[in-house]
């Protein structure tokens, strides 16, 4: 089973790549970068690195699905796929899939900030768990929206979207509007277990919802 799976991957071709560059080469590199820039300043560093990489690792969570999806949705044989399919194969498990794989190679860019700054390993499993719960809240969305609105663009720009419009908004410590953490602002300067217990039960329960209505979306697809 898991080899049928594992084939969506292979059929990306070059774009399966575009993650996996920004997290074994752009990510490191930044990382290493501030680390070199800032090596008197520990705490800003780590700070300002951690909010870099929450700004760019949870966008490209989505882009496997994305590109996935895209013939089941935006393509001219998408009923044929379903059909062939059958009613009862839903992609939510490839959606899993894709996360889970992702958030396995993320982990490395977690693994590299501890050997830079080997004191901070709890704060950055913290942190690596609340970006975990970012993802996980993206993917939820981005599943649902493409079946709801029907859309393959619309998979691709919500997460960013998203990010600005929580951004600008003022709203980045609301945990229910916002998935993100407030580095700095009203949720402190870095995660707690306080916090991730706080605001990600909600995030997650709200990444859940979405999750199932994305499910009962697709259904619609499968059935029909």
């Amino acid at each position: 089973m898991l080899k049928k799976e594992l084939f969506f991957f292979k059929n990306l071709k070059t774009l399966f790549w575009v993650p996996l560059v920004f997290l074994f080469v752009v990510m490191p590199v930044c990382i290493g970068g501030i680390f070199n820039a800032s090596a008197e300043y520990e705490r800003e560093a780590i700070l300002q690195t951690l909010i870099f990489m929450q700004q760019i690792i949870p966008i490209f969570s989505t882009w496997w699905i994305v590109f996935i999806l895209r013939e089941y949705i935006d393509g001219d044989g998408a009923e044929i796929l379903y059909t062939y399919e059958g009613i009862y194969t839903s992609k939510l498990k490839v959606v899993l899939l894709t996360l889970g794989v992702y958030l396995v190679c993320a982990a490395t860019d977690y693994l590299l900030l501890w050997f830079l700054y080997p004191t901070q390993g709890e704060l950055f499993l913290l942190d690596y768990l609340k970006t975990a719960f970012i993802c996980f809240f993206l993917n939820g969305g981005t599943y649902f929206l493409m079946y709801f609105l029907r859309s393959t663009v619309v998979g691709i720009v919500s997460s960013i979207v998203y990010y600005f419009a929580i951004s600008l908004s003022g709203q980045m410590g609301n945990p229910f509007i916002s998935a993100y953490f407030d580095y700095g602002g009203a949720q402190g300067a870095f995660v707690t277990w306080g916090e991730l217990g706080r605001h990600y039960s909600i995030v997650f329960v709200l990444s859940c919802s979405l999750l199932l209505f994305g499910y009962l979306r697709e259904r619609e697809y499968r059935v029909h």
